[in-house]
């Protein structure tokens, strides 16, 4: 009868610390696309923890897919950033108990425009003529 007490008094420990180890985290995964559904891999995507600052960032894969694990349970923002693109901001994106939230990001093309501004500098030579007089084909000394 003691070999079963001991061998319950085991197996309640045991339950015990399974449940007591079991940590209370989610995590955070997703894909990013352009808006005609291309795949953009190597693009950043930064996640910060809005509770305690917790950052950790990552590229997207060739398939352009990306995953946190392991994440302390809470709201964070999420940001796609990648050269070309418009970057993507999401706020308060919810990380639950033993829950994965799977996000779909699509990026548009980056609108650029580049402006070339010159400017004629001041000079104190004397101006350039403008208007010639009519010529006769001859030098000009030769002219009457």
């Amino acid at each position: 009868m003691s070999s079963h007490l001991t061998r319950g008094s085991i197996i309640l420990i045991l339950l015990v610390a399974g449940v007591t180890a079991q940590t209370f985290r989610g995590g955070l995964s997703g894909s990013v696309a352009d808006q005609k559904g291309a795949v953009i891999d190597a693009a950043r995507v930064e996640i910060v923890n809005l509770g305690n600052g917790l950052a950790r960032s990552q590229e997207t894969t060739s398939s352009g897919d990306f995953s946190f694990s392991d994440l302390p349970v809470g709201f964070y923002s999420l940001t796609v950033i990648k050269q070309g693109f418009q970057n993507y901001k999401l706020e308060k994106v919810e990380v639950a108990v033993g829950k994965v939230t799977s996000l779909s990001v699509e990026l548009g093309v980056a609108q650029t425009s580049e402006t070339i501004e010159i400017q004629a500098a001041a000079t104190s030579r004397r101006p350039v003529r403008t208007s010639f007089p009519a010529t006769t084909g001859l030098p000009r000394s030769t002219r009457r």
